[in-house]
């Protein structure tokens, strides 16, 4: 890094301190690009699985509601429900994956 910001030219060191502070600016920019170049990040974003659909989404979050009340009020009741809810939730992801 150091190489690459060279040495501060003679005709810098009376200039005022803004053009300095520009020059130095301008040379660690260089050196990053010469070191490090910008690129484009990939799309590596999270892909889809092509058998979660519209139904299945719709059921994680009513199961996410169903925990979150749960949690909230800590009743047997509630994890009833909620268990007997995800078992529903497992067995049509099961055939939707199945189905695909």
């Amino acid at each position: 890094f150091q190489r690459e910001l060279g040495e501060i030219p003679d005709s810098l060191v009376h200039n005022p301190s803004e053009s300095l502070v520009a020059a130095w600016n301008r040379a660690a920019s260089g050196a990053l690009d010469q070191i490090a170049p910008l690129r484009p990040l990939r799309g590596g974003g999270s892909r889809r699985a092509p058998w979660f659909t519209e139904e299945l989404r719709e059921m994680k979050r009513q199961k996410r509601r169903l925990e979150q009340r749960w949690r909230a009020s800590n009743s047997e009741s509630d994890r009833t429900l909620l268990r007997a809810f995800i078992r529903t939730y497992l067995v049509v992801i099961r055939v939707a994956k199945c189905s695909h």
